[in-house]
């Protein structure tokens, strides 16, 4: 960190959108593969991930995040958005996104952020704030940290999965 190369400019997977990154959001795979988790802002925000197969020299937009099944409104408001990946021990990618629809969505991919499949609603349930998800080290399990109250962004939550993001257990209060 104390000296930088030249910066790198990125551009959205649609010319002349703007778009945001946030919440511990670079990921290097196992395979080498570095992912940025971002969204995009047009209509709506859609999320999606910058890949870089060459230690981030340079980037391209992988696909976006398919729809999520919200209502008009709530697509209005906030669409999914917010992106946090982790991967998971089986190298697929699962992927956590705020919403205004009572909880996260998740998604999973299984080629490296290329594509991601429909979004549905976890078992993590809350409001409209972002959710970070890391692999235990050493171990398949998977720790979220999240806010599970629906009108305030306190307490934290965590819970962990074993099962790559379908259940969660030990959920705890912080």
């Amino acid at each position: 960190g104390f000296t930088w190369g030249d910066p790198v400019v990125l551009e959205p997977p649609a010319p002349g959108h703007r778009f945001s990154a946030n919440n511990a959001c670079l990921l290097r795979l196992g395979t080498g593969r570095i992912l940025l988790a971002a969204r995009e802002y047009t209509d709506v925000r859609h999320p999606f991930a910058f890949l870089s197969d060459d230690d981030g020299r340079t980037w391209r937009a992988g696909g976006r995040m398919p729809d999520a099944p919200l209502t008009p409104e709530e697509r209005a408001q906030q669409n999914i958005n917010e992106p946090s990946v982790c991967e998971l021990a089986d190298g697929r990618l699962l992927v956590t996104m705020r919403s205004v629809a009572g909880g996260q969505f998740f998604s999973w991919s299984v080629d490296g952020g290329e594509s991601w499949g429909d979004p549905v609603l976890s078992p993590l349930r809350g409001g409209c704030s972002p959710c970070a998800l890391r692999r235990l080290p050493d171990s398949d399990a998977v720790l979220a940290i999240w806010t599970p109250g629906l009108h305030q962004r306190s307490p934290l939550a965590t819970a962990v999965s074993g099962d790559g993001g379908r259940t969660w257990d030990n959920v705890k209060l912080l």
